[in-house]
């Protein structure tokens, strides 16, 4: 993991910008209160325009948290982009508006998402990955859990490192990964006795 080289906790936010709303900013920022030393890096298109980082950085600063403590950048081609992800430790989601491929990417590259599951469809994308890939135990069913979650996974070094290792298999063996598997199961599912009848 990132700690190991780094010294510090490195949490990341890869997802649209846009679902960065001032009541993710404050959890964002009581979870590296909680984390001493902690930074939060944040990329993606659009961001590397000053003006949108002094912004981004004065809203964090209304909740405490310095300049000092973010990394803030642009995009980038995908393959550096998703090269970030060797920089983060614990990608925190966004919500009330979830991360879909953000997460599945972030899982693909070792980085373990802690989420707060919404009451959603949009708002349970990252839960559901989660899910399927056996790691309900980072999906956080209030706001203050959501919180507490990051800030205990950001403290369990020996978790961290497993699942930087273990993450990507994790994945290719879960039902996310699994084509053929959904296939089969929305096939029947269309051809449902239930289905047809609704259709009808």
């Amino acid at each position: 993991p990132p700690l190991a080289r780094n010294g510090f906790v490195t949490f990341g936010s890869l997802n649209n910008p846009a679902k960065l709303n001032s009541t993710a900013i404050e959890s964002y920022a009581r979870i590296l209160a909680a984390v001493a030393d902690s930074r939060l890096l944040i990329k993606f298109k659009g961001l590397g325009d000053m003006e949108v980082q002094r912004d981004l950085c004065a809203a964090f600063a209304r909740q405490g948290l310095g300049a000092d403590r973010l990394m803030i950048s642009g995009g980038a081609p995908r393959r550096e982009f998703l090269d970030t992800y060797n920089k983060v430790d614990i990608a925190l989601d966004t919500f009330p508006y979830s991360g879909g491929l953000t997460t599945c990417e972030a899982l693909w590259m070792g980085c373990p998402v802690v989420t707060l599951a919404g009451a959603t469809f949009a708002g349970r994308h990252a839960a559901s990955y989660l899910t399927h890939a056996g790691l309900p135990e980072l999906i956080g069913a209030t706001q203050a859990e959501f919180e507490t979650k990051a800030a205990a996974l950001a403290r369990d070094t020996a978790r961290l490192a497993s699942l930087r290792q273990c993450l990507r298999a994790k994945l290719l063996a879960s039902p996310v990964c699994d084509g053929p598997g959904f296939a089969r199961d929305f096939t029947a599912a269309m051809r449902s006795e239930e289905h047809t009848s609704e259709l009808q």
